[in-house]
């Protein structure tokens, strides 16, 4: 595996890099706002040790000052609680587990039961490149103009596939292009054979550090507190603009603006929401795209979303 420290700051004409190759994460510091830089963490952990966005950290000290070990517990905002890219709801139509072991969510964090029990996914490959090319080799304080991309490949299994029939059937690809304090994201995975997909959604987040949310052009007025209660965002039939989360540190310029940008193939039950906000102790927010279907799949489909994670420590409007 790799790790990468990159110091990212802004100047005239782009992006600066300060790029360090090393084993067993990659992480991308940028700046955030005046005398303050974000660390973002990418990392294999959890029951299927999925490479993926893993830590976010607020560090009180400009790019020229910060080192690794100021990514500590006191500056960590987000920790390797949530799947990030979430887990899909997959069923087989052949050779399935009679009886299956109850399990239905499959992939992300997940693994036979809920975060523990067996894996259910499979870490396949990382490619990183600075701008378009190929990172193969340990680079020390190289210094670039270009964002950081992160692309990785996993396998999931369906939730009846683990027992009779071990098998993956879902490949997924996802692409994190890094630049400054915002990560955008593609997910495309492709299922292998005929299935049935319940459920998957998209763009996870949670509010462990965040407070209060606000979900423009849904059925909730307003901003509201993260933890008390799950908020959604209303049916999609008529709340259907809602593509967007801005979550807040109240009494703070600390905002984490989480955007769906695009997908394919998004299919809803009648009156589903698209947007959810999960209460306490989870504090999850997330993107639904398929939920509640039973959608007939064939070999060969290829589904995809994207969107982006921007952190700012300025207008949420402005990003």
């Amino acid at each position: 595996m790799l790790y990468i420290a990159a110091f990212i700051k802004r100047i005239a004409g782009g992006i600066l890099n300060k790029v360090t190759f090393k084993e067993e994460q990659v992480t991308i510091y940028g700046e955030y706002g005046e005398g303050s830089s974000i660390g973002f963490a990418f990392q294999r952990f959890g029951i299927n040790q999925i490479f993926s966005l893993a830590e976010v950290y607020i560090v009180p000290k400009s790019l020229v000052e910060i080192q690794e070990s100021d990514l500590t517990a006191e500056n960590q905002i987000i920790s390797p609680i949530t799947d990030w890219i979430s887990p899909y709801w997959i069923v087989a139509k052949n050779d399935i587990d009679i009886p299956n072991n109850g399990n239905k969510l499959t992939g992300g964090n997940h693994g036979t039961n809920n975060g523990e029990g067996d894996p259910t996914a499979e870490f396949v490959r990382l490619d990183v490149f600075i701008g378009n090319t190929p990172i193969k080799n340990d680079l020390s304080n190289m210094v670039v103009d270009k964002p950081i991309t992160l692309v990785t490949t996993n396998l999931v299994e369906a939730s009846n596939t683990h027992i009779s029939y071990p098998r993956k059937i879902v490949e997924e690809k996802v692409t994190y292009v890094v630049k400054g304090s915002e990560i955008k994201v593609k997910v495309e995975f492709q299922v292998k054979e005929p299935a049935y997909i319940i459920e998957y959604s998209g763009l996870q987040t949670n509010g462990q550090y965040y407070d209060q949310f606000s979900i423009p052009n849904s059925e909730i007025e307003g901003w509201q507190p993260i933890g008390t209660q799950t908020y959604r965002s209303g049916a999609h039939e008529q709340y259907g603009l809602s593509s967007q989360i801005m979550l807040n540190k109240e009494e703070s310029s600390d905002w984490l603006v989480v955007s769906l940008d695009g997908y394919k193939k998004m299919s809803l039950a009648d009156g589903v929401e698209m947007i959810q906000v999960v209460e306490a102790p989870v504090n999850k927010t997330y993107f639904r795209l398929l939920y509640d279907t039973s959608l007939m799949v064939e070999a060969g489909d290829v589904f995809w979303l994207k969107g982006s994670y921007s952190f700012t420590n300025s207008s949420p409007y402005n990003v």
